[in-house]
């Protein structure tokens, strides 16, 4: 994404790490206020601490790479090396067999000019090897699993949820759900995507496709396509402070559970095809918001 003037922008990029033993989540953004100079961050989740570090001035490559002075991030993997007053994190780590979704997860809405906030999945599910050292404290990935999405536009909506986690044996299968209440020509329109990646292959829910929200409420989702439906129900978890933008500058606060217990269950044609606790999803609850 390129700022067309001075008008306010935020891009942003999430990549998640999640292994049996350790979790760790980064998110590296730039984002400008109206009138006001560009800026970039990287943001580090862990079980139990989040951090925000300031990074030099990002470019964006081809082929979805990220680039800046202190690091690269990319399909391929990422390598950083930040030593600042606020913290510090080092290290590679490599992806390898990603899984990109289908098509667009915004659909035709993705040609809608002027849209708020618009959401993209980079990879469903992957391969991550190597370490980062997190102030001090080793991340070691072997033969874990990774899942890596994007944000852009202005701001994100004023209320939503949104999860995330890798399940199964061998986190072989995923689940992310969006949840938000978006302004839509001139009005408020409730809207969902969500995306399953199970047995090999992604079913899809979203609005564009017919999906409706059967229910909605701070900690727990339901939504309904068909003779589907995908139901999230948060059952414990800490949440860590999280900047997020309004109107490109990074000014609210948001909450990110990295490690919480959530039970998910996607019924497909009628029959259970997912179904399980994990105990390392992502989970944003701002529903209560606004």
């Amino acid at each position: 994404m390129k700022r067309i003037g001075d008008a306010p922008f935020f891009e942003g990029f999430y990549f998640k790490q999640q292994s049996n033993e350790q979790t760790l989540a980064l998110i590296v953004a730039h984002h400008a206020a109206k009138g006001k100079p560009e800026e970039a961050t990287l943001q580090v989740l862990t079980e139990t601490n989040s951090l925000v570090l300031p990074l030099p001035p990002l470019r964006v490559g081809a082929a979805g790479c990220v680039f800046c002075e202190a690091g690269v991030f990319g399909p391929a993997g990422l390598r950083l090396a930040v030593d600042c007053p606020q913290g510090s994190i080092a290290g590679t780590l490599l992806f390898s067999d990603l899984t990109p979704p289908y098509y667009d997860i915004m659909g035709p809405f993705a040609l809608v000019p002027g849209m708020e906030c618009r959401h993209s999945l980079r990879s469903l599910r992957h391969r991550v090897d190597g370490e980062l050292i997190f102030n001090g404290k080793p991340y070691r990935f072997a033969n874990a699993a990774g899942y890596a999405e994007g944000d852009r536009g202005r701001s994100f909506p004023s209320r939503y949820l949104w999860t995330q986690s890798l399940l199964g044996p061998e986190l072989q299968d995923s689940v992310m759900l969006s949840v938000a209440m978006v302004p839509f020509l001139g009005a408020q329109m409730l809207g969902t995507i969500a995306s399953v990646w199970a047995g090999g292959r992604e079913y899809r829910l979203a609005t564009y496709l017919g999906a409706r929200v059967e229910q909605i409420e701070s900690g727990y989702a339901k939504i309904v396509q068909g003779r589907d439906s995908l139901e999230v129900r948060l059952l414990e978890g800490e949440h860590r402070s999280l900047q997020a933008p309004v109107c490109g500058g990074m000014h609210r606060t948001v909450r990110e559970g990295l490690c919480c217990k959530v039970l998910y269950r996607f019924i497909h044609h009628g029959h259970i095809l997912l179904q399980g606790i994990s105990k390392n999803a992502s989970f944003e609850d701002e529903w209560g918001a606004g």
